[in-house]
């Protein structure tokens, strides 16, 4: 199936209103049902129709709406409610669809006002969960219409007139279709139009998620992305596919600022995949009452994307193409943006991203998931007594600002400094900790990191993590807070962070790092990030809602003027609307 382009940077219609390259042009219905009026079910009296139930129905033209499609054949007759839509059934809306000699693939129940309808691969939609009006269309769907007679016959008049007026219905029809165009918005951009919807038999989504998509790679990475679908249809999360033909960070930025405004069905996040615009964020704040001085970097930011009404003035100065050194106005994020990004050639890129869905499945479906637990190696601190020891542990676990509390209360728990101690079963080091018991799977959430750069990160004697290491070790880590500098840098090659989300064999399904010299993300008004995330985390959030919470609240104290500094350079990877395991199905 051709895969559907559609340009997001001007949305001037609803977003149900699509153009399938395989229908351009064409006035009538797709290929694959243009002998519908001469199936062996056609009835003489209803004019090419088929009778059913005591009534002729037809199937209209992509787009047009029943009271378009039955102008030809005598007007509306209400069975198109009474009997497949809303007062009917989906067996009958079946039954009139296999009548009109379509071999139905896959129905789906949605809400919406238009009924009975069938998208390009054969698939049912029956909207049933709002009343089915005559003048319902959705830009993607053919709707399955009774009308009154068979009329002068032929889909033609009724085809010819309903792509006329298709996007003009659509538009007046907002209200009426409600949660459908929501669902053609997840439709449409899998070209499919179902996927989706691949979805699932249930009928209401709560959240969608965009998928930028690189063209380049669409097809060859496409089976994984039906499988995304389904998965999260099976937890009401639709799928919007957006085929990137954006240039520049400018535009993509009001594609998704058109999906988080115009989407029935509020849109939470994105994930960039393959090669997209990459935005600069250009920051230096000095060091004023004790606060550490930052900068002049300048960080690839994918904040620029997360906020979309706040107001970005670009530098002419960077040596970057899209590059911005002001963050003013509304500067709270909308929607959190995690990345699978192009990584060296097509051919690893592809693989990666494959790999990267199939162990997202898994863990999603429970094959592939560590014990809960949590594990935190301490790293450069060379503590000399046990009670200095003992007080960097407890940091972590119950006291002060930088515990992980509660994450460290719910399953098995490592938590080790480096140390002059000399006695590793009582006082294990860091190395201990990440060398050994992390590639055991019993620690979903790891919090590592040191120094670093894009390609290992270090702290004197202790572990020393590298892109060799990230591409042979199975780490059993779900998800892994990596506080390094720079192991997120997605524009160079080896990226640490990279490495670890298209191992194959490991189970990291989402990875925080940073594009530059700081791995936190400092303290706002109700605590340390730390204590933040775990509990927004504890409290079943998605890694991405909780990552963009943490930037919402109100920094504080010398925090307050880095604030933009620790958006800039933070990154997620891999796929942001994972939840712990005891919150996922």
């Amino acid at each position: 199936m051709t895969k559907t382009t559609l340009n997001r940077s001007v949305l001037g219609f609803l977003i149900a209103a699509v153009v399938l390259p395989a229908c351009d042009g064409a006035s009538g219905p797709p290929a694959q049902y243009s002998d519908v009026a001469n199936n062996t079910n056609a009835s003489s009296a209803c004019g090419g129709g088929v009778s059913v139930a005591g009534s002729c129905w037809f199937l209209g033209a992509q787009g047009a709406s029943c009271e378009q499609t039955c102008s030809a054949h005598g007007g509306y007759d209400t069975a198109t409610k009474t009997y497949a839509g809303s007062g009917g059934s989906l067996a009958n809306c079946i039954e009139v669809v296999t009548a009109l000699g379509i071999t139905v693939r896959d129905p789906f129940d949605f809400r919406g006002t238009a009924g009975c309808t069938v998208n390009s691969v054969n698939n049912v939609e029956w909207f049933r969960h709002d009343e089915t009006t005559p003048t319902a269309s959705i830009g993607h769907l053919h709707r399955i219409c009774a009308c009154l007679s068979g009329g002068s016959g032929g889909d033609a008049d009724a085809d010819s007139d309903a792509d006329t007026d298709a996007d003009t219905d659509t538009d007046a029809d907002t209200d009426a279709d409600s949660d459908s165009d929501a669902d053609s918005d997840t439709d449409t951009d899998t070209d499919t139009d179902t996927d989706g919807d691949t979805d699932t038999d249930t009928a209401v989504y709560n959240e969608a998620i965009v998928l930028v998509i690189d063209p380049s790679i669409s097809a060859e990475i496409s089976a994984s992305l039906e499988q995304y679908e389904a998965d999260l249809a099976a937890i009401n999360v639709a799928v919007i596919r957006h085929p990137q033909t954006e240039s520049t960070a400018p535009a993509l930025r009001a594609s998704l600022r058109s999906y988080f405004e115009q989407n029935e069905v509020p849109v939470k996040g994105a994930i960039l995949i393959g090669q997209f615009p990459k935005p600069y964020y250009r920051i230096y704040y000095p060091a004023e009452n004790g606060c550490l001085l930052r900068g002049p970097y300048t960080s690839l930011t994918m904040q620029y994307y997360q906020d979309l009404d706040g107001t970005y003035g670009e530098w002419g100065a960077c040596a970057e193409e899209f590059c911005f050194d002001t963050h003013t106005g509304a500067i709270d994020s909308e929607i959190w943006i995690s990345v699978l990004p192009w990584y060296n050639d097509e051919a690893t890129t592809v693989a990666g991203i494959n790999g990267y869905f199939n162990k997202n499945h898994e863990y999603r479906v429970g094959s592939r998931r560590a014990s809960m637990g949590f594990i935190n190696p301490i790293m450069g601190s060379e503590f000399a007594t046990v009670q200095a020891y003992n007080n960097q542990i407890n940091v972590v676990l119950n006291q002060g600002p930088y515990t992980w509390s509660p994450l460290t209360e719910r399953g098995n728990v490592l938590v080790t400094a480096d140390n002059l101690l000399n006695d590793p079963v009582n006082y294990p080091g860091s190395p201990e900790a990440y060398y050994d018991a992390l590639l055991t799977g019993e620690y979903d959430f790891a919090d590592i990191g040191a120094h670093g750069s894009h390609q290992s990160f270090s702290s004197g004697n202790s572990i020393v993590i590298d892109v060799a290491y990230a591409r042979t070790h199975d780490v059993k880590a779900n998800i892994l807070w990596d506080t390094s500098c720079n192991t997120g840098k997605i524009d160079l090659y080896p990226t640490l962070a990279v490495e670890f989300l298209y191992n194959p064999d490991n189970y990291a399904v989402v990875i925080k790092a940073a594009t530059d010299p700081q791995g936190g993300l400092g303290t706002n008004v109700e605590g340390y990030y730390r204590a933040n995330i775990a509990r927004y985390l504890s409290q079943g959030e998605t890694l991405g809602q909780s990552y963009i919470n943490h930037f919402n609240a109100e920094y504080v104290g010398c925090f307050k003027q880095q604030r933009e500094y620790f958006g800039a350079h933070s990154i997620l990877y891999g796929d942001g609307s994972i939840k712990l395991q005891e919150y996922m199905p």
